[in-house]
């Protein structure tokens, strides 16, 4: 019978290298492209590393260049990335109104999943303000309601459990 430390111990080091091995493809694929990122290389690899270890669901990129500039970028280099390995397969690009995230389309829709079917209370803060202030009555929010509304759409659009997801709602590079 294996010890349970053991075990753990084990899983963590695969993880590890599995993660180590995201970092070279990632290095790899912007050299191909020929993207020098001199001082937001770091940031990406840690917005990557985020996502595809599921700590985050959508990351905003401010960094890298200007659209659609950066949109081609982004797409080239997920290209390459999931073409040689798993773990980048359900990261995607989005472009909201000229600002572009990545997306981990599971991650997404297991947080707009739980953030709708969630028993506590959501806070909103609107940002527009100065200072920014907390919408008392979320209810009564155009703001909140829009958001509410965007929300089930993600979650039509990216169903639970579906190997496959409707990707004619991302940017897509294929």
């Amino acid at each position: 019978m294996a010890d349970p430390r053991e075990e753990k111990e084990k899983q963590f080091l695969t993880e590890v290298a599995e993660l180590d091995e995201a970092l070279r493809v990632l290095d790899s694929s912007l050299s191909q492209i020929k993207w020098r990122l001199k001082y937001a290389r770091r940031r990406l690899e840690t917005d990557i590393l985020a996502l595809c270890t599921g700590m985050r669901p959508v990351i905003m990129i401010d960094y890298g260049g200007k659209m659609p500039e950066l949109q081609e970028r982004f797409c080239a280099l997920l290209k390459l990335c999931q073409k040689d390995l798993p773990i980048f397969e359900h990261l995607r690009v989005m472009v909201i109104e000229e600002m572009i995230y990545l997306v981990h389309t599971r991650a997404l829709a297991d947080h707009v999943r739980s953030s709708l079917n969630s028993e506590r209370q959501l806070l909103f803060v609107d940002l527009e303000q100065d200072p920014p202030k907390m919408i008392t009555e979320a209810e009564k929010s155009p703001l909140v309601m829009q958001l509410i509304s965007i929300q089930k759409l993600f979650s039509l659009s990216f169903p639970l459990g579906e190997r496959k997801m409707m990707h004619h709602h991302l940017s897509q590079y294929r």
